[in-house]
């Protein structure tokens, strides 16, 4: 079995920011997805996996997941749609419950702690959503990723 590394990425308040005043693709700022593509080529991750509830627009995935491609960023797909007849059922426990037997290392940048550090506390970069991903940011995901 082949080992991955991968991003689990949220959008908004992440690859936007409420800062953010520069040039957008698919409404990400295209100096996020550069940081992203440098994320994803210096620790050698396999990619990202979407996390965002932008995923479950099927036209808004659609131009998410072209822009990545168009960046450089492998786009490995997303966690799983809410359990709407589970009040208790969170983010953390939709990418638990994504999670494959190959994953060695992995970080996972939100904005929002929808039950991600109970479960992912090491994994976990909380991100400002006023400035959204940053240089600190992206040094804090590749001391969890590694080389």
């Amino acid at each position: 079995m082949e080992w991955m590394k991968c991003v689990f990425l949220d959008i908004d308040g992440v690859m936007n920011s409420a800062s953010g005043k520069g040039e957008r693709v698919s409404d990400m700022e295209v100096e996020k997805l550069n940081l992203l593509c440098s994320l994803i080529k210096e620790t050698r991750a396999s990619g990202i996996i979407l996390t965002s509830d932008r995923r479950l627009s099927s036209i808004d995935l659609k131009s998410k997941k072209e822009t990545f491609l168009a960046y450089g960023i492998p786009f490995l797909g997303v966690i799983r749609d809410p359990n709407p007849e589970d009040v208790e059922d969170n983010r953390g426990k939709q990418i638990m419950d994504s999670l494959g037997d190959d994953v060695e290392r992995m970080v996972i940048l939100d904005d929002v702690d929808d039950g991600i550090s109970s479960l992912f506390f090491e994994d976990f970069v909380l991100v400002n959503r006023f400035y959204g991903l940053n240089e600190d940011v992206v040094s804090r995901a590749k001391d969890i990723l590694g080389n």
